[in-house]
Formats: C-alpha cells, structure tokens, sequence
C-alpha cells in the first residue's frame, strides 16, 4: 500500500473511531476488494465458498466490524485494519452463518498423515518462499495456509492460546521469514516494515516465542509447535 492509500485509509478510519457511521460506505468502497481477501480467506478456512453476491454482503458486514474497534487501531501498527480485525471479521462470518468448528484432533490425523507420507513436517514451517511475497501482508497468505495446512492451523490457535496480539503474530510471522531466507538482520528488516526499532522487534519477538514454548510445554495438544522454528527460534 503506498503512503497516498495508507493517508486515505487512516482518514478513513478516524472518521470511523470518531462515530461517522457514512464513513463505513466509504471503507467499503475504497477497500472493500481488500476487506474481502480477508472474508474469502475466512469462508476458506471454514471450507466454504460462495457466490459473488453472498460475499459482497459479509464483506459490508465485515466493514461494520472494523468500524467498531476503528477507534483501537493504529497506522502506526503495521497490520492493516482487515488483517488486525480479523478475529472480528471471523465473528461477523460466524454470526451469519453459523459458527464452524474443527475438532484439533482432525488437525492432528492430517499432519501425522503429511508426516508419514513424506509430504511435511512440523520442522517445515514456515515454508519458505510460500508465505508472504511482493507486498503482500505475510498474515494474510498464512491466513489462507490454515485452510489446507494443519501446521498453520494449529499455530493459529496456539496464537489464541498464547494470546499474542494481532501485531504480534505479524511480527513473529514476518521474523520467521526473513529468519528462513537467510536475513542476517531480521528484526532491522521487520522494524522497518512495522515502523518499530529492531531492538523493540526482537523483544516482542522472544516474548512471543516465550509464551508458544510455555503454552507447549504445558498443553501436550501444542507440543509440536515447539518444533517450529518460528517457536524455538
């Protein structure tokens, strides 16, 4: 997003903390094909897939969404507002479809499966080259990696676990990238992505992996997290 985009949006978005509800119109259509990337990446994460005029509508409701906690987000952030409110945007999906659930045993039976036929591994991840690429968010292609790829999805939830903020699992995402491609500077390369100092990166960055290696220690469900090098580091 270049830095004339980024202005409109974060007028866009104080209007909304500001209670101009007309500016939800104006979210939607300036960035509405933005806000539903992160709706389809939603209904496919739940295995779902639906008309274009199905979409549209939980795209406006996702806009409404965002609306409510515009006041909490921050340009400063580094995480647009669909890919910070996602959680929200999952709610809204929810709340008018109908929750979707997955039992993590299932998440389970598929990696194990991966793993003995020689297809993946939880030492995989993240799987380089794959997540992230042009200027791309990082969070939103590992958005759409939880729909077919049991290591992503139970990252994510251990994220909720963990209760790592939606900037945090940015920025532990985006680290590991820059980690497996052979950056000798990563929290340099991701401070200026997130407009952070690097020292203020890598804090957050290994308390983050404190909290996952804790929550895998404790909970046998997460123990192959642990594994990951986006965990141990």
């Amino acid at each position: 997003m270049d830095r004339h985009e980024l202005d409109e949006l974060t007028g866009i978005m104080a209007r909304l903390a500001a209670g101009d509800e007309t500016a939800v119109v104006a979210l939607y259509e300036r960035f509405g094909t933005r806000v539903a990337g992160t709706v389809r990446a939603v209904l496919r994460a739940r295995g779902l897939s639906l008309v274009h005029d199905e979409v549209d509508g939980l795209v406006h409701d996702a806009c409404f969404a965002i609306a409510r906690v515009a006041g909490a987000w921050s340009p400063h952030g580094g995480a647009l507002p669909w890919t910070w409110a996602r959680r929200r945007i999952e709610s809204s999906v929810d709340r008018l479809l109908g929750p979707h659930t997955v039992p993590l045993d299932d998440h389970l039976r598929t990696l194990d499966d991966r793993a003995a036929a020689g297809t993946g591994g939880w030492s995989a991840w993240p799987p380089g080259g794959s997540v992230g690429h042009g200027d791309r968010p990082v969070g939103d292609t590992f958005a759409e990696l939880i729909a077919t790829d049991a290591r992503c999805r139970l990252l994510d939830r251990a994220f909720d676990r963990a209760s790592l903020s939606p900037l945090d699992r940015e920025l532990c995402l985006q680290y590991a990238v820059e980690q497996r491609t052979g950056n000798r500077s990563p929290a340099t390369t991701v401070g200026v992505m997130f407009r952070l100092r690097p020292p203020a990166v890598r804090q957050r960055v290994r308390r983050s992996r404190q909290r996952l290696r804790r929550l895998a220690a404790s909970d046998a469900r997460f123990e192959p997290i642990a594994r990951m090098p986006l965990v141990g580091g």
